[in-house]
């Protein structure tokens, strides 16, 4: 969301003023299901009032004359989904990520924060000791992002982020639940 406020500060000469429009943001945020539309948009809406003001209010002298124009920007949401090893690309540090090379066993099983691995992380050999300890009832393999909640509500004490990576990093799924985070 993306608010274009026109501001005004009376210059020095009385009865003067200045005018500017200045835009303030919000931050992207992925909506999965109906009910997150209306909390997202008073998120929205509330970081944009809080920085209208803290600009306002740091002593510049501007103050809010009208609001010019809200514009907000919706996409498609494409969930990401597993499938098949892909290799890192290039320009992602290999220190940064760990790419299971899994064939056939479901990668999602594995929580690299909590069963780490020291050496090899990489090799699929290192982790079936804790395949059976995650309860995966009802959830579909390649697992999505969708799942991940309920997947979260059966293992209390789990959390799980999914970052998808297009010409950067971006939030797919944020816990809500405390515990350990897997990413």
């Amino acid at each position: 969301m993306v608010l274009a406020a026109e501001l005004e500060k009376l210059g020095p000469v009385y009865d003067e003023k200045a005018t500017t429009t200045a835009y303030f943001r919000s931050e992207a945020m992925p909506i999965i299901n109906q009910r997150q539309v209306k909390q997202n948009l008073s998120k929205a809406t509330a970081k944009i009032t809080k920085r209208l003001e803290e600009f306002t209010n740091e002593g510049s002298g501007w103050r809010l004359k009208r609001c010019a124009r809200v514009d907000l920007g919706i996409v498609q949401y494409r969930p990401f989904r597993g499938r098949s090893y892909i290799k890192t690309p290039a320009y992602i540090s290999p220190r940064t990520v760990i790419n299971v090379r899994e064939p056939g066993q479901p990668l999602f099983r594995v929580g690299f924060r909590v069963y780490p691995v020291t050496q090899n992380p990489h090799r699929p050999a290192k982790y079936p000791d804790h395949l059976g300890e995650l309860n995966f009832t009802g959830i579909s393999f390649p697992v999505r992002v969708t799942d991940v909640t309920k997947f979260e509500r059966q293992n209390p004490g789990l959390s799980v982020n999914v970052f998808g990576w297009k010409v950067g990093l971006y939030p797919l799924h944020l816990s809500k639940q405390e515990g350990h985070a897997d990413s």
